[in-house]
């Protein structure tokens, strides 16, 4: 039996409960312009560098340069998420008594 639980607050989702998938892909932006042509030249060095990287090295970029991640989700935590997706602090709201 296939056993589903939220990623964010690890509640276990029921197959009568809605879940969510939520997938994430994190990658090097790089701007190219019209103007910015590669030379062929540029492209031989940067193969050369990749050629003298281990196999070690060479996974290292790989993480750094691209990573897709997927995540299950409950109602309420898929609520919170699409509220605040990039999880950045809200600011503190300061309520004043109407003295």
């Amino acid at each position: 039996m296939i056993h589903f639980s939220c990623d964010r607050c690890h509640r276990a989702i029921t197959k009568d409960e809605l879940r969510f998938t939520v997938s994430i892909e994190i990658q090097v932006a790089v701007e190219n312009q019209p103007d910015d042509e590669v030379l062929p030249e540029e492209m031989e060095v940067l193969h050369e560098v990749l050629d003298e990287l281990n196999e070690e090295e060479r996974e290292e970029v790989k993480r750094f340069a691209y990573q897709r991640q997927e995540h299950d989700l409950c109602l309420e935590c898929q609520r919170d998420y699409l509220a605040n997706p990039l999880g950045a602090e809200q600011p503190t709201r300061v309520g004043f008594s109407e003295n």
